[in-house]
């Protein structure tokens, strides 16, 4: 079980069921049984702010809260090593969560930890996730390699699943503070809160509109982060009736996951094969991004390859053609010099950035990602 699907694809890709209806489907009627989350990117608020005094900031607060940082790695772990009162990895996450649950601690670091572990009410109050979560999955580094890790709905579901380590009941609230260049550019930038389950997609819009306020009345992240922890009645009050407003939870199955489902049941049983390569090939000349319909192709080339070889081959090329990370077909690769558009090099940067005018964070973010790379 877990509470950060989005939709229901999982139960076509994984479990199977061929018949489908969401009147069947047994979930929860609204979301108010979920925790109050206040999820703030402090760069949005101020471009100025530098990661070591947010770390700064999180000392202060544990000196009278638990504050739980989840990092990806040991190294990114060494970061905190000056502010933390616990690291926490898989020898010792037992025994440091019930000591979380028990008492205050003050700052305590979790070690590649996104998932699987509890930490109601005082067990943390201010909840830090500092970096993307590791890929560990052989598809999902495949997928990673060939689209890039925004095409990942499994990493932006990790993240999710982080952000609720602090809320586990509806009496619960937690305030969420992300980092990292990487992890912002994410979730600003690559559409990631279409990923989210609905209730996150509320709490993470509600903070958005706090996070355009703070800055019209030239506050701080602090200030809001305050705002949740103290209680404040107006925050209270409009972060629980956001969740009771959202009705239905989960969206229908992706014809993604129905045509890779089907075309996988169609090859097994070895009929109606004919017909799952067809609605696969839909799939396929719907897909708006040419490098996610060349990966489709590949998938289409391999199913393929046992029926008819020579179309598998083909369908291969005219897959290396849309990306060339995909794998190359037998023969039939040509290769042609490279044709520069008719503009000249600060035109065509101008052009490329333009997708980040509208919100100057988003170029921020972005920008940052690419600098701070490890």
């Amino acid at each position: 079980m877990t509470a950060t699907m989005a939709d229901d694809s999982i139960l076509f890709s994984h479990f199977n069921v061929e018949d489908y209806s969401k009147d069947n489907v047994i979930q929860p009627k609204n979301c108010n049984d979920i925790g109050e989350r206040l999820i703030l990117i402090p760069k949005a608020i101020d471009p100025n702010v530098d990661e070591d005094s947010i770390r700064k900031f999180c000392k202060e607060k544990s000196e009278s809260i638990n504050v739980v940082v989840i990092v990806p790695s040991y190294e990114k772990a060494k970061l905190w090593a000056d502010y933390s009162d616990l690291i926490l990895d898989s020898e010792n996450i037992d025994d440091g969560v019930e000591s979380l649950k028990n008492g205050h601690i003050g700052l305590a670091i979790l070690v590649n930890r996104y998932d699987g572990i509890d930490l109601p009410d005082e067990a943390c109050r201010l909840l830090v996730i500092d970096g993307v979560p590791p890929i560990t999955r052989y598809i999902d580094k495949v997928e990673n390699d060939y689209l890039g890790a925004y095409s990942s709905s499994r990493l932006i579901q990790k993240i999710e699943q982080g952000m609720g380590r602090g809320v586990r009941s509806n009496l619960d609230y937690c305030a969420v503070i992300l980092m990292d260049s990487s992890l912002t550019d994410i979730i600003y930038n690559s559409n990631a809160t279409e990923s989210f389950s609905p209730a996150t997609k509320a709490q993470y819009e509600l903070s958005a509109n706090v996070t355009e306020q703070i800055k019209e009345q030239n506050s701080s992240y602090e200030d809001a982060i305050g705002m949740c922890l103290n209680r404040e009645d107006n925050w209270v009050e409009i972060s629980k009736s956001i969740l009771n407003d959202i009705t239905s939870l989960n969206k229908e199955p992706s014809s993604k996951a129905k045509a890779l489902r089907n075309i996988y049941n169609r090859s097994i049983s070895g009929t109606n094969i004919e017909l799952a390569v067809s609605e696969f090939q839909a799939l396929i000349n719907k897909t708006e991004s040419i490098k996610e319909r060349g990966y489709l192709k590949q998938i289409l080339s391999t199913y393929l390859n046992v029926l008819n070889p020579t179309e598998s081959q083909e369908i291969q090329l005219s897959a290396k053609n849309s990306n060339n990370l995909l794998l190359r077909p037998l023969q039939g690769i040509s290769y042609s010099k490279v044709q520069l558009k008719d503009t000249n090099q600060s035109k065509r940067c101008i052009e490329y950035l333009r997708k980040y005018m509208e919100d100057t964070n988003g170029l921020v973010f972005f920008y940052d990602s690419l600098v701070k790379k490890p």
